[in-house]
């Protein structure tokens, strides 16, 4: 039993939260999926193990409190045309986009399209799903919005359905919209599914 500190408030990696939890019978992402050199990678505010039909699974968590934050990091860091490095990790990242697009169409929803040039945070978080779902690790990603929060008195959500309109309007220009909600099953039989919710603070005293 492992106790969470003060310091361990913070976003993480996948890559690292699986290197010191574990996840029984998964030996964890490479970290050289995403990208093969010094960079950075995708942070989560909220990862913990989900147990779905006695299988081991993860929950990712997104959460936003204010209409500011949807609108922040939609286009990946620019490419050092210079460094070597740079260029192949760019290159790496979109690979994965595509991958997970052509992967998802599979679903046969409709046309995804992940890119690193637009809504590029939702786009490797859906990415880092497709991709546990085919290591067969179940997995829930959850977009949490904050709405009526005393932190945020510029811009805030003041209601559920206002944050599902804003993920719904940055979700539609790289995939359809029904793939939120229900669970999905890959070809292998993985399961997956996206999950967009509200809450307020007054529900949780």
């Amino acid at each position: 039993m492992w106790s969470l500190e003060e310091k361990d408030w913070t976003e993480t990696e996948l890559e690292d939260y699986l290197k010191w939890h574990p996840l029984p019978g998964y030996a964890g992402l490479d970290r050289r999926w995403w990208i093969a050199f010094k960079g950075k990678r995708p942070t989560w505010d909220l990862i913990c193990h989900l147990d779905f039909e006695g299988k081991p699974g993860l929950v990712l968590i997104e959460a936003k409190a204010h209409v500011g934050e949807m609108n922040e990091k939609n286009c990946k860091s620019p490419v050092d045309w210079e460094n070597d490095r740079s260029v192949a990790n760019d290159l790496s990242i979109r690979l994965r986009l595509a991958e997970a697009s052509l992967g998802l169409n599979a679903l046969s929803l409709g046309i995804f399209h992940l890119s690193a040039d637009h809504d590029y945070q939702l786009c490797n978080r859906v990415a880092y799903l497709h991709k546990l779902a085919c290591d067969g690790v179940p997995t829930v990603l959850m977009y949490l919005g904050w709405f009526g929060s005393p932190d945020w008195t510029i811009d805030p959500f003041k209601s559920e359905f206002e944050w599902e309109e804003a993920v719904k309007g940055h979700f539609e220009r790289i995939g359809p919209w029904e793939f939120v909600g229900p669970a999905r099953r890959l070809s292998s039989g993985s399961l997956f599914q996206m999950i967009v919710r509200g809450v307020s603070l007054a529900e949780l005293q």
